[in-house]
This record gives structure tokens, sequence and C-alpha cells, in this order.
């Protein structure tokens, strides 16, 4: 089934030693990105930067795969909890895409209390295609 967004877990600072985060965390990384790298035509990436995504299918299994990317992190929580500690950012954005402007997500309260146990937040970037009915 055809992807329709991401859920990415990312880790930005200056300088980062993407060897010893993915070790240490367990995981390997989907993307790494120097700093000073050319991102786009017109964009150069301002940190290092350090990202795991997940995609979803569905706006029904964004919470499903939300919930596989929490505890993927919770298996090394307390090197995430000293990443969050040391580096400038470290967080989820969860993309949302849809073709139309309402949108929605649910989170269970065992993922919020998975989410505090690990100290990061959460941000939701949505895009809309701006597809409405009538």
């Amino acid at each position: 089934m055809k992807s329709i967004g991401r859920i990415v877990f990312s880790i930005r600072e200056d300088e980062l030693d993407f060897k010893k985060v993915s070790s240490n965390i367990g995981i390997k990384p989907t993307k790494t990105i120097k700093k000073g790298q050319k991102i786009t035509s017109s964009r150069i990436a301002k940190f290092d930067i350090w990202r795991f995504e997940k995609e979803y299918s569905t706006l029904d299994n964004i919470s499903e795969v939300l919930e596989e990317l929490i505890d993927e992190l919770n298996k090394n929580r307390e090197y995430v909890v000293l990443l969050k500690n040391q580096y400038e950012y470290v967080g989820i954005t969860c993309y949302l895409v849809t073709d139309f402007g309402q949108i929605g997500i649910s989170m269970s309260s065992s993922s919020i209390e998975k989410l505090n146990a690990l100290g990061i937040g959460i941000d939701f970037d949505i895009i809309s295609y701006g597809k409405v009915e009538d």
C-alpha cells in the first residue's frame, strides 16, 4: 500500500556523532544530514540531523505507527533522555497529509505517558491539498 505520510524522530545539533547515536539508541537512521549539506536547490542544512522515519498508509493507522515508534524509542529510554538533555532538538514530528482540510489524530494515554517518560515532545505538521467537497 502506498505511503501517504510519515512520523519522524529526529535529533538536531551543530555536530553529531551519527555512529555513536545509532549504536547507543539501537536504531539505524533512515537518513542523516550534515550541516552545510544541500537539502533542496535553495536550502542548506543549518545542523547535523539524525532521522528515523516510519511511514503510514492511511489516516486510520497513524496512531498505531506512532505507538510503534514510541515503543521502539522506549527500548533505550535512558539514552533518549540523555540525548534530550544534551542536544539542540530531540523530538517527534508527525506529518499529516490530507486532500481535505479536516484531519484528526488520537493518542492513547499510554502513548502520552511513554512520551513523557522519554522527555520528548511531538509536533504535528499538517499538509492539506485543499480539495473541498460541496
